[in-house]
């Protein structure tokens, strides 16, 4: 087991794209005898596959950092130390290689999208909102950081709540997020009420299994508890061929009745919130506290 405290296994990740805002209001009349004031229009400026094609990476690029970061909030990424030199690779070589490239397609097209806009806009057209091709890169921007809790000894004070909060949060993300993929696929493996078979879905048995996969890595407060019922999930799902399962009743009865305990049993690692576990009773709070406890009681914080 992994002693070292939680401030040294996890980094914070922030990402920020900047773009040319393509969209300004406007002020066309509507044509219909509703409250105008109900109504919101706006402009797109520039009809621009180049500026497209940036706006789509980007948000490519962030969702690619789900595969690494932990499934917890808190106005930015966390982020296992361990997974910190592959995303480091990934983004660096987005930020120097592959998005100047993309903002170098979009600034040598962008005279003639503007004169396109120019005809497509007609008396619309407002030469102000657009930029000079000198200041049009400028609008472009992508930045990353990467950085740690771990302070010099008189400040560790400040960082301690922060900490204990994330321990918890990341406890209870971790075990929420295994619950959502067990439950869906114990739930597509049940029958209907008519008594035939749910289709089964390819993805629904991969992404479970990513899951257990990248569990170790994730695991950066050390849950014993959470552990043991993913790594008993892990021997249930080893080699498990999703064809296999549709053609094999039995086969089907039996790892839906397994996945079916295993969601039930990560329910009572959670409390008991929101729209997430609105399908099962809540569990004793007194009883999740005593075991998030357990994170201070093992020296991780």
């Amino acid at each position: 087991m992994n002693n070292e405290p939680l401030a040294k296994r996890v980094l914070f990740l922030t990402i920020h794209c900047n773009r040319f805002g393509n969209v300004r209001k406007s002020n066309v009349k509507l044509d219909t005898t509703a409250q105008h004031a109900r109504f919101k229009t706006g402009q797109m400026l520039l009809a621009s596959p180049e500026l497209d094609a940036i706006r789509i990476r980007d948000g490519q690029v962030k969702k690619q950092m789900e595969d690494f970061v932990l499934p917890y909030k808190m106005g930015c990424a966390v982020l296992p130390s361990e997974s910190s030199l592959k995303v480091k690779k990934i983004l660096a070589d987005y930020e120097k290689i592959e998005r100047p490239e993309l903002v170098k397609a979009f600034v040598a097209a962008y005279v003639t999208r503007v004169q396109e806009a120019k005809v497509a806009l007609k008396e619309e057209f407002e030469e102000s909102h657009y930029p000079s091709i000198e200041e049009i890169g400028e609008e472009f921007a992508f930045s990353w950081t990467l950085f740690s809790l771990e302070l010099p000894d008189d400040l560790k004070d400040k960082a301690a709540e922060l900490i204990s909060e994330v321990a918890v949060g990341v406890q209870k993300a971790l075990a929420v997020g295994a619950h959502g993929l067990v439950k869906k696929l114990a739930d597509s493996l049940s029958m209907k009420d008519d008594g035939t078979p749910k289709k089964l879905y390819d993805t629904h048995f991969v992404k479970l299994q990513e899951w257990l996969a990248s569990f170790d890595v994730r695991n950066v407060v050390n849950s014993v508890e959470l552990k043991a019922e993913m790594d008993n999930l892990k021997a249930l799902m080893a080699g498990v061929d999703p064809e296999l399962v549709r053609n094999n009743d039995g086969l089907r009865l039996k790892l839906q009745t397994e996945l079916a305990s295993a969601a039930n049993s990560l329910c009572t690692m959670v409390e008991h919130k929101g729209r997430i576990f609105r399908d099962v009773e809540p569990v004793d709070r007194k009883n999740v506290e005593a075991k998030s406890g357990t994170l201070k009681k093992a020296g991780l914080l």
